[in-house]
């Protein structure tokens, strides 16, 4: 399969659970915009640390399409009538920008010795300005 043919297909997948979560939402369990915003958070999450950004930035467009049309007031519309709805509504391209922690097998390791708790461990760098401890292999 062609990495064309698995962006698109992973494209489509992310506007469908979207869309799922809209539907969900809408149809079957009537609930308050912030339970449908914070599914469609963790949805966003989920599918930027699988699949990564070009993925969840279009969720996030699609996210923000069905949130403001099918929940905030007026419902059925594109139109924001209460300014402080915009904050809610810029969150999920926000959040998209969410990526997976790896380590980098390049990243220099700090072994720490001054700390009797530190002996047999050593830090990693997970991503730039984290770092993850691990049982150093003898």
């Amino acid at each position: 399969m062609s990495a064309a043919l698995r962006l698109t297909i992973r494209i489509l997948a992310s506007v469908a659970l979207v869309a799922a979560i809209v539907v969900v939402y809408v149809r079957f369990l009537p609930v308050n915009g912030t339970t449908v915003a914070l599914t469609m958070l963790l949805a966003i999450l989920g599918i930027a640390t699988r699949w990564g950004l070009t993925e969840s930035l279009v969720a996030s467009v699609a996210a923000v399409l069905g949130f403001n049309y099918f929940f905030l007031p007026p419902i059925r519309t594109f139109t924001i009538t209460d300014p402080t709805e915009l904050g809610g509504a810029g969150r999920f391209p926000h959040h998209s920008r969410h990526r997976k922690p790896t380590l980098h097998k390049g990243a220099p390791a700090y072994r720490g010795g001054g700390c009797p708790a530190s002996r047999g461990r050593e830090t990693v760098r997970a991503w730039p300005g984290h770092a993850v401890e691990r049982q150093r292999s003898h």
